[in-house]
């Protein structure tokens, strides 16, 4: 799945704004989501301290959050943002509405800040296979 810079994220003159979620759910339930990005702005630029995923509307109506660490950086490739989301037996994730990604302060998460997203990504525009 891929995720779209938004208008809030503006355009640098290093790398622009995107990412991918790669989901895997087995047929019995349970399995995982990894949301990457790359080409960021510090999460400050957007009012936020950490970046973090939300993947909206899943079967379960349920908004889940998941915080994105970053790498170091690559010669001069900026760091990447990464995050993982492992779900268990039974559970199931997908399909649900969409990948976001926002800049957010404090803990906890409990919704995101729609006014900070720097990323979407809707999930019937990915490919299951």
């Amino acid at each position: 799945m891929i995720l779209f810079r938004t208008a809030n994220v503006p355009i640098g003159p290093e790398a622009e704004a995107r990412g991918t979620a790669l989901v895997f759910q087995s047929l019995g339930g349970g399995g995982n989501v990894l949301i990457s990005a790359i080409g960021l702005p510090d999460p400050q630029t957007l009012g936020g301290e950490r970046y973090v995923a939300w993947i909206r509307g899943t079967p379960s109506s349920q908004t889940v959050p998941v915080q994105l660490l970053q790498t170091g950086p690559v010669v001069t490739e900026p760091g990447v943002w990464v995050g993982a989301f492992v779900f268990g037996q039974g559970e199931q994730i997908a399909p649900f509405q969409d990948v976001i990604v926002t800049a957010e302060g404090q803990l906890p998460f409990i919704q995101p800040s729609l006014n900070r997203i720097a990323l979407i990504g809707l999930f019937n525009q990915c490919r299951p296979q």
